[in-house]
């Protein structure tokens, strides 16, 4: 994971790396993804995918996660790329939970898809999500 949203040569670099690593033969592709924050560029999340070298954007809530903290902090920051990786079919995977001090740590995952991902999915109704976290009875009622 990078804590910043790569350069979409960062992130080629970084892939061909990794696939030097890989032995002969082995058929393993590494799929790199853009750590989404509060400063990503839409044309950087569009040019990397269409290039081929982004497959999907992360979603961390910022300070939700060990390394999230530059993710991001108010998801209407991002509205201007969801509807870009919505445009171009570019699924979004999501770390589900919100950090509200004043939120129950069991009730984290379960307000993150009341407060964030409904509107998220009223917005951008295309947009392809893939949620990581959720509560079984939640996640249900989404479909």
């Amino acid at each position: 994971m990078f804590p910043r949203s790569p350069p979409i040569e960062a992130a080629r670099r970084y892939r061909d790396r990794i696939k030097a690593a890989i032995p002969s033969g082995d058929k393993f592709e590494p799929l790199m993804t853009c750590y989404l924050t509060d400063s990503t560029l839409p044309s950087e999340v569009e040019q990397g995918f269409l290039q081929g070298v982004f497959t999907a954007c992360k979603l961390y809530p910022a300070n939700a996660t060990t390394n999230s903290s530059h993710g991001v902090s108010d998801i209407n920051k991002i509205y201007p790329i969801l509807s870009v990786m919505e445009k171009i079919g570019m699924p979004l995977l999501i770390h589900g939970e919100v950090t509200a001090s004043d939120i129950d740590i069991f009730d984290r995952e379960a307000r993150f898809i009341d407060n964030v991902m409904a509107p998220v999915r009223k917005q951008f109704p295309a947009l392809k999500l893939f949620l990581n976290i959720s509560p079984p009875k939640k996640r249900h009622s989404m479909s």
